[in-house]
């Protein structure tokens, strides 16, 4: 019996997605430079995610399929999207847990930003692109800031006291030692 041969223009080519070879690329540097497997794990899952809605507004087709299409505005509109309320986010339409369609949380919405400024500068270091769209955009917002600054104060304060109250009762007994 005589081996088949194969006719490659029947084959269904599938086109490569300069996006996410880049994501692909970035994630590699990453571990090889000795990310845990759970910091990947949540790079691969938040970049993804920015190139699903890169892709779901249209800007994937109409400005570019490489980050360097990304512009200061795309970056802008995806701050916005992750404030906003957005009850099939990701393109999520059924639950898969207690948080699918809820609002994002500021302390979520700054960790998207960090791994996408992380991914974006990546990018400008290897010169991929010529700077990050991301290097001006800001994920976290002032109330939160300043709440979290007071609540870091607060804790802060409260280590101080403890920390002061240990050290005087450690003292105490050392004192009456010596003499």
């Amino acid at each position: 019996m005589q081996p088949k041969t194969t006719d490659t223009t029947k084959l269904h080519r599938v086109k490569a997605c300069p996006f996410a070879g880049m994501i692909t690329r970035w994630l590699d540097f990453c571990r090889a430079n000795g990310l845990s497997e759970k910091t990947l794990h949540d790079y691969e899952d938040k970049s993804n995610k920015f190139l699903w809605w890169y892709k779901h507004t249209g800007y994937y087709d109409s400005s570019g399929s490489h980050p360097v299409n990304v512009s200061i505005e795309h970056a802008t509109e995806f701050v916005t999207y992750l404030r906003s309320h957005q009850p099939e986010r990701w393109g999520i339409i059924e639950r898969t847990n207690n948080n699918c369609g809820k609002d994002l949380s500021p302390a979520s919405i700054a960790s998207y930003g960090r791994v996408v400024k992380v991914f974006f500068n990546w990018l400008a270091n290897e010169d991929y692109i010529e700077t990050s769209p991301f290097a001006k955009v800001s994920f976290t917002t002032n109330k939160g800031d300043n709440e979290k600054e007071g609540q870091t104060e607060e804790v802060a304060t409260y280590f101080e006291r403890s920390y002061a109250v240990k050290k005087s009762s450690l003292l105490i007994p050392a004192f009456v030692q010596i003499v």
